[in-house]
């Protein structure tokens, strides 16, 4: 077994302790967890802690899977690697929507679009300069955006709002792309 696959098993095995640990219900089956009084209004359920210690060693996980990829891996390991972070990801938001920790549009938005991204993945081969380029616009202006567009600004060049209205026409353009290449082969 590669050492790949060990690591991909690992996440797997600690979200399922997680998600068991965050759903187990405690208070039913006559189990006190000990809760932290932070001040008056933060009382933090020590459940919480320990999942998140938990969740902190399957992302390390994932950093020594992305280490590991150095070598030539299998597809069967990188497509268990990808499956297993998604699932990860989500299914902890969705349980921690579930428990009114967070809004429950965040796992909806992310779940729909890795949903859709798998099957743009697994039926069409779409090339992603566009989107690359795209990424790449939008944040540099977001950054000069968030750093008042200096030195620009002095010069009275608007190169962040050039930036970012690029970005924005190259990811209509990149959403384009993908409607025709999927069209094409429909």
């Amino acid at each position: 077994m590669s050492t790949a696959l060990k690591l991909t098993i690992t996440r797997i095995v600690l979200l399922v302790l997680i998600i068991l640990f965050l759903l187990f219900p405690f208070d039913t089956a006559g189990i006190s967890m000990p809760k932290l009084f932070i001040n008056e209004l933060l009382v933090v359920d020590i459940k919480y802690l320990i999942a998140g210690v938990l969740f902190l060693f399957a992302v390390l996980t994932v950093l020594l899977f992305n280490i590991n990829t150095k070598k030539s891996l299998s597809n069967k390991d990188k497509l268990l690697s990808e499956v297993s972070n998604k699932v990860l990801i989500n299914s902890i938001l969705v349980t921690l929507s579930s428990q009114g920790f967070i809004n429950p549009i965040i796992p909806v938005i992310l779940i729909i679009r890795d949903t859709i991204m798998s099957s743009f993945k697994t039926n069409f081969e779409i090339k992603r300069i566009i989107q690359r380029i795209q990424d790449t616009f939008l944040i540099l202006g977001i950054t000069l955006t968030l750093f008042y567009n200096l030195p620009f600004e002095l010069m009275n060049l608007k190169i962040s709002e050039f930036l970012l209205i690029g970005g924005v026409i190259l990811s209509v353009v990149s959403a384009f792309e993908y409607y025709y290449k999927i069209k094409s082969k429909v």
